[in-house]
């Protein structure tokens, strides 16, 4: 099993983007936190059917996930490890925007069993990202993400 969990927060609408995304503005993250975890605890019965290896992947995508703080995905995230066990997965992934993480925040997120960081990166030579409104960030992103390099040891 493949388990995707949507975090629909952007800073700013890209034009490009079709997914499912506001701002995070007027929205109450411990509540929307609180929401995304009753969510897993409702589906708990699926999920138990595929412990003992059987959830292969958990991903977190959006909208850019790297907007959460450490305190909202560590509540949401012991949540989930209670009905997916990380350190049973082969693969806890992550998309960020480079401009919302630090080495610090990359840190906190392998200390949570995260084994990929997908991150974007607005100064690619590719034209799709001619569009992006994202401010340039190559080199915070080698930075921030040269800690997250080696995958942690599995317990």
């Amino acid at each position: 099993m493949h388990l995707y969990v949507h975090i629909p927060f952007c800073h700013r609408i890209c034009p490009y983007c079709a997914f499912f995304k506001h701002t995070p503005a007027s929205t109450d993250m411990k509540s929307f936190i609180r929401a995304l975890g009753r969510e897993a605890e409702s589906r708990a019965a699926a999920l138990a059917t595929n412990r003992g290896g059987g959830t292969a992947t958990l991903y977190f995508g959006g909208g850019t996930p790297s907007m959460l703080s450490d305190t909202h995905l560590g509540h949401l995230m012991e949540t989930l490890d209670r009905l997916v066990p990380v350190d049973k997965l082969d693969e806890f992934s992550f998309e960020a925007n480079p401009a919302t993480f630090t080495e610090k925040k990359v840190r906190f997120w392998r200390s949570l069993g995260m084994t990929r960081v997908s991150a974007g990166d607005a100064d690619s030579p590719l034209p799709c990202t001619s569009t992006s409104t994202f401010p340039s960030a190559t080199v915070f992103a080698r930075t921030a993400l040269s800690s997250s390099t080696r995958r942690p040891p599995r317990t």
